[in-house]
């Protein structure tokens, strides 16, 4: 059981990763935007503008969003529903109309993060992060009432990562450690050169 619950759960990632996606018949058009674009620090906090649009007047759309492992809701307006490892909204959309939710959340550690990934998913256009950082994305789908999702939408951030930049500076530490004794032996070298060539 525990494992078909978990592979239900990875295909369901899976699919919410692929890519921003819409449904040849969805009526939803939904954005999700950070307000931060810098690599973010462990517990700092991130605020979601979320946009969820429809040509038709929709009286219930569940909006989802699903958060990495260990980032925790700080606060939203409207107010959404924390499920587990995501937060829940049901909002109304008049016709031609628009949603729009501010979602704040706080970062957690790069490691939690990378322990808590069912699956990972090679996503066109995902951008390469910098050195020291961690890759994230924060993912948003809409759907009508108890149907199945509709559209989705990914915001890919950075999450710095101590591990990695300590592995950096370790690796810098040992080069400019190398240079030196490098420069110190080829000093000797000379020193030993011009001492045996004065005594001969």
């Amino acid at each position: 059981m525990l494992k078909t619950v978990l592979l239900a759960g990875a295909l369901a990632s899976a699919f919410a990763l692929s890519a921003p996606a819409r449904a040849a018949d969805s009526p939803f058009e939904v954005h999700v935007a950070p307000d931060k674009s810098e690599a973010l620090e462990p517990g700092e906090t991130v605020t979601y503008t979320i946009t969820v649009s429809s040509p038709e007047e929709v009286e219930s759309a569940r909006v989802v969003q699903m958060l990495p492992a260990s980032f925790e809701p700080v606060g939203a307006e409207p107010e959404g529903r924390p499920e587990g490892g995501q937060v829940v909204w049901e909002v109304p959309l008049e016709e031609d109309g628009e949603a729009v939710i501010r979602h704040t959340v706080a970062a957690g550690s790069a490691e939690q993060v990378e322990s808590g990934r069912l699956v990972a998913v090679e996503q066109p256009g995902r951008p390469e992060p910098a050195e020291g950082s961690l890759q994230f994305s924060s993912t948003v789908c809409v759907q009508e009432g108890a149907g199945g999702v509709r559209s989705c939408s990914s915001a890919w951030q950075r999450l710095e990562d101590e591990q990695r930049a300590g592995d950096g500076y370790r690796w810098f530490w040992v080069g400019l450690v190398s240079v030196f004794a490098a420069a110190a032996a080829a000093g000797a070298v000379f020193w030993w050169r011009r001492r045996a060539s004065a005594d001969g």
